[in-house]
Formats: structure tokens, C-alpha cells, sequence
């Protein structure tokens, strides 16, 4: 008699879905990144030396087993520094809320992560050839015949990373952004996105609800417990990140960057602005500018 057997119960849904661009630089110091901003999550890890990244408008000293999420949508740059830098880069996309509650902060390597990240990196160089000094380049290029079941073990290392890492600094049920179910934890992750993508529209509480189904009042109080703020304010928070990276960037002016990001009036924009970054627009040019200059040798 032949026993059958199902599958088991488990949740084998991945945590981390596609790898997009994996990197392991050994003058990551001497390469300088300009303003990005992207679709998925992004991991910076500092092998040895230091780094400067700048988030928005804030700079971060990365130095040795420093570890830095960075969250799909938000501006960010590498700086170059005159201290030696060995990095490893990851780009991944998930579906996983709980990300949001490590991102954004500089966390510290134990010896479990040190261990993955050590098995990522040389993955990375039998796999990829080396980045080159292009920061332009966006693909990643494997090298002719790569060991067998390469790309999966660099996959599976880095899930396991992402795991250790959420096991490591987010107990659930200390962080206020993310208590509940998890059918509720996905329905609010599935509104931030929204409104990430359609924040220059002109977005309302009715609209924005109307979308998922739910009444006004369910959205206000899930992002009041989620994140602190309405989705209204988180919209207007979307805007300025993306008005910065605008900034940044250069070529527009600042009426052109208020209008594309969604403002009705330059007077709005310059008020939301200096509310939410402690200057105005104008201030904030300048001060691109003066780091731009420091940086030029």
C-alpha cells in the first residue's frame, strides 16, 4: 500500500522575491552615487572603512558591520570619502510590512549576520563580475560559467539575512507602526504604495478609501495606528522626498519641482517644505550646492 502524503501547512511565501542588483565594492569610497530613488529595498552592508550615505536629507557614517535598509521611493546618495570603503549592495523586492520598522537606521552585524553576509559576498564575486566606476550602470554582469546553483545559494542567503535581521531588531509587539493582523499589516502596505505612486495626483481621503474598499474613518484610524500620521500627511511626506530628490538632481526650477510633485501653488509647496525639512526650498539649493562644492576636489 502506497502511503500519501501532502504538502505540509507552512507559509512558504518568500520574504524576499527578486533580486535586482547585487554589488561588492572594494573602492566603494572613491565611487560616488548621485541621487537615487527606485521601486524596491535596497541593503548596504560596510565590509571594512566607511561610507557616507546620505538618506533625504540626512548623512549617515557607515563604518565597519554597519548595516543600512534603505525603503522603496526614497532618495539616496553615496558620497565620496578619503577613507577606503569595502561594501556589499543588495536590491530586492518584498511584499514584507515589517521591513519598514528596520529601515531607515543604521543596525549592527552580530556574528549570525556576519556569517551571511560573509557567504553573500563571496557569492557575489563567483557570480558577478566587478562593478565598474560607471555609477551609471544599473545591470549587474555575470561572469561566464558560474558555479552551479550560485544564483540560488546568493538568493537564499539573502532571504536568510532579511530574516535574521527582522528576527533581530523588530519585536512585533513593541513597535507601534506595525501591531495587528497580518491581513491588516498588507492592506495598510498595499495603501502606502498607492499613495507612493500616485502621490502628485490629487489624492483624498474619500478617494484613497474608495479604492480599498474600506470607510474613510477605517483608513484614518489603520494609518493613526500604523505610522503616527494621516494618509493625507503621508502623501504630503511623499512629495517633499520626491521634491528633494528633484532638487538635488538639478535642471528644474523650484515652481517646476512644486508643480510636478503634486502642489497647487509654489506658496503651499515652500510652506510644506520648510514644515517638513526645517527650511525652505531656496535653503535647501544652497546648501546642495555648498556640499556639492566641498565634494568637488
Amino acid at each position: 500500500m502506497i502511503q500519501q502524503y501532502g504538502p505540509l501547512l507552512i507559509n512558504d511565501k518568500p520574504i524576499v522575491e527578486h533580486l535586482f542588483s547585487v554589488h561588492y565594492l572594494q573602492n566603494a569610497n572613491q565611487l560616488e552615487f548621485n541621487d537615487d530613488t527606485h521601486s524596491f529595498w535596497e541593503l548596504i552592508y560596510v565590509e571594512d572603512g566607511e561610507l557616507t550615505l546620505c538618506v533625504g536629507n540626512q548623512q549617515n557614517r557607515l563604518t565597519k558591520g554597519d548595516i543600512y535598509i534603505i525603503s522603496p521611493s526614497i532618495a539616496h546618495n553615496i558620497k565620496k570619502s578619503r577613507r577606503n570603503a569595502y561594501a556589499a549592495i543588495l536590491s530586492f523586492s518584498s511584499d514584507e510590512p515589517l521591513l519598514y520598522g528596520i529601515s531607515g537606521k543604521t543596525l549592527t552585524e552580530t556574528e549570525d549576520t556576519r556569517e551571511l553576509l560573509g557567504k553573500i559576498i563571496v557569492e557575489i564575486k563567483s557570480l558577478f563580475q566587478p562593478k565598474s566606476d560607471d555609477p551609471k550602470e544599473t545591470q549587474t554582469r555575470p561572469v561566464e560559467n558560474p558555479p552551479f546553483g550560485s544564483e540560488r545559494k546568493i538568493v537564499g542567503h539573502t532571504e536568510a539575512l532579511v530574516i535574521n535581521l527582522l528576527n533581530q531588531y523588530n519585536d512585533t509587539s513593541q513597535i507601534p507602526g506595525f501591531r495587528g493582523t497580518r491581513d491588516e499589516d498588507f492592506l495598510f502596505l498595499r495603501m502606502c504604495r498607492f499613495i507612493e505612486q500616485w502621490y502628485a495626483m490629487k489624492l483624498t481621503i474619500e478617494y484613497i478609501s474608495g479604492c480599498f474598499s474600506v470607510s474613510p474613518s477605517t483608513l484614518k484610524q489603520l494609518f493613526a495606528k500604523k505610522m503616527g500620521m494621516g494618509p493625507i500627511e503621508y502623501c504630503i511626506q511623499c512629495r517633499i522626498e520626491q521634491a528633494k530628490y528633484l532638487l538635488r538632481k538639478g535642471g528644474l526650477r523650484i515652481s517646476e519641482v512644486a508643480f510636478s510633485t503634486g502642489f497647487s501653488s509654489v506658496y503651499y509647496f515652500s510652506r510644506m517644505f520648510k514644515q517638513k525639512t526645517g527650511m525652505s526650498p531656496t535653503e535647501f539649493l544652497e546648501q546642495v550646492r555648498a556640499e556639492q562644492k566641498e565634494d568637488c576636489p
